[in-house]
């Protein structure tokens, strides 16, 4: 039971890191974009 547990908190884990990752990619980009493209107010 412990080592299904242990699994399952692993891969949410890495679900989590992964999610994380996507966002800094995806903020990153966000970023670029807008630095490139000059900002309408």
């Amino acid at each position: 039971m412990r080592s299904v547990r242990q699994v399952f908190h692993l891969i949410r884990g890495l679900e989590l890191l992964g999610w994380r990752a996507k966002a800094k990619t995806s903020l990153g980009l966000a970023g670029k974009t807008a630095s490139r493209v000059p900002r309408v107010k």
